[in-house]
């Protein structure tokens, strides 16, 4: 291969305010309690009368810092359920958090943790759609799951970054449509080397956003898991925007390049 850059071009959509898709729908509990109110459980018919309009991406349960760390977690699992039970929901992305954000808060209040938080997406908002250039770059000194993973496997080596060729919707944690056959690759090349660990590193064009590059590692994260690889076998991080890999953001095809997940393998 000549040493020069590789130049892949492909289009996608791209959601001029996919933000406005985003939304939290929180429901509360009472004190020491995993059973739904009946006005509570009333939020949830958003999502069982119109199942069709929107999509989940992550359930997040919570307890006050009351009781134990133990205690909590098994409260938090309860309350976890108690929605599930009534969504039937049961690819979303799901973390079980007890006490952890209580904890970590300087504004404090027990009532306000007694929660499940369900971050969703609505499918039918209008949404300006453009148009725009999908670019792949590479080069015999950049690996891919193509190119260089495979010598890896028999190099000296112990780890290897890949930026993988996953890359998502504006504001959110689902991935385009031609993302999959790189995930499948992932799937592939993770099954094939059964030892091989990986840690997964969410990313985010534009602004900082901790929350959404955390979601799109976990994305890939379950993806794997779902597809027969073993999690103790990976971890995953997000870094908001602190690690683009174009910089500066000059077009939208550096904006979607940011939009990314890599993933560091590691020897065993």
């Amino acid at each position: 291969m000549k040493n020069l850059m590789c130049l892949i071009i492909l289009y996608a959509s791209s959601f001029a305010s996919a933000q406005e898709n985003n939304a939290i729908l929180t429901v509360y509990f009472d004190f020491n309690s995993s059973n739904l109110s009946s006005d509570e459980q009333k939020k949830l018919d958003l999502f069982t009368t119109s199942k069709n309009e929107y999509r989940i991406n992550k359930i997040e349960a919570h307890t006050d810092s009351i009781g134990s760390t133990k205690y909590n977690l098994e409260l938090a699992t309860q309350r976890m359920k108690s929605v599930k039970n009534t969504l039937h929901f049961q690819e979303s992305i799901v973390v079980i958090l007890g006490e952890e954000k209580a904890n970590i808060t300087s504004v404090y209040e027990d009532y306000k943790f007694r929660k499940v938080d369900i971050y969703y997406e609505n499918l039918k908002l209008p949404v300006k759609v453009n148009l725009v250039p999908l670019i792949k770059l590479t080069s015999e000194n950049e690996p891919s799951l193509s190119s260089g993973a495979s010598e890896f496997m028999t190099s000296d080596e112990k780890t290897l970054s890949i930026d993988l060729y996953i890359h998502f919707q504006p504001g959110t944690a689902v991935p385009l449509e031609e993302s999959y056959p790189e995930l499948d690759r992932l799937v592939a090349f993770m099954k094939e080397n059964g030892t091989l660990e990986a840690f997964l590193h969410g990313h985010v064009c534009c602004n900082n956003n901790m929350d959404i590059s955390e979601r799109r590692a976990n994305y890939v994260y379950f993806y794997l898991s779902k597809n027969g690889i073993q999690e103790t076998r990976m971890d995953r991080i997000g870094h908001s925007n602190t690690q683009p890999k174009a910089y500066p953001e000059r077009t939208e095809a550096d904006r979607i390049a940011n939009r990314r997940v890599t993933v560091v393998f590691t020897k065993q």
